[in-house]
């Protein structure tokens, strides 16, 4: 992947997207836009959809998982006290819900609902919120063939753009009050 451009935000609102994808539209009218990959950001999907009709929304592989493991960790499922060397029965499940993403749309439902019978009889009530929060965020609200990478043909995680980015933060950190020309001298000493 490449980057097409890069944008200086005051905001990460669905205005702000609507405007820079806006701009990439009016500058690059033969650029057909097919797909869109996102971390889960709202605004930034409904500006896809709305400047780009019939785009196909992806999400990244990488948040879907990080999600997982913040809020296994937010319900007390792991921890200080609970890692995969005390308690690897915890993680195993907690991939198998990760590797959920990995199936076809079609089979996800059903596979979690084989790991939850399996763990309400193994390990009686110690997921019912973990699980709880599943259904609720994923199964329900973001579904199945939002989450899926099952079929996407490329980058299944936009880990390479994050990864840019945390780089020209760290560098920017430097001067916390860089002027324009400081920050494009970065920009362009990263892509060079």
């Amino acid at each position: 992947s490449v980057p097409l451009l890069w944008a200086l935000m005051s905001n990460k609102n669905e205005e702000c997207y609507a405007n820079i994808f806006q701009l990439v539209k009016r500058e690059f009218p033969n650029l057909k836009i097919t797909k869109c990959m996102s971390d889960f950001e709202t605004a930034i999907e409904n500006a896809a959809k709305s400047t780009f009709p019939g785009v196909v929304i992806k999400h990244c592989y990488f948040h879907y998982a990080q999600a997982i493991q913040k809020n296994a960790k937010r319900l007390g499922l792991v921890g200080k006290k609970t890692n995969k060397y005390t308690h690897p029965e915890i993680y195993i499940v907690l991939s198998q819900i990760k590797y959920l993403a990995i199936l076809p749309a079609e089979f996800i439902e059903e596979t979690y609902e084989r790991i939850k019978a399996y763990c309400r009889d193994e390990f009686g009530e110690l997921f019912d919120e973990f699980f709880d929060y599943y259904e609720r965020q994923w199964i329900k609200k973001v579904k199945p063939e939002g989450f899926t990478v099952y079929d996407m043909d490329g980058d299944r995680t936009d880990n390479w753009s994050e990864s840019r980015q945390r780089d020209r933060n760290n560098d920017l950190k430097k001067n916390p009050y860089p002027n324009i020309f400081i920050i494009l001298q970065k920009f362009v000493c990263i892509e060079a």
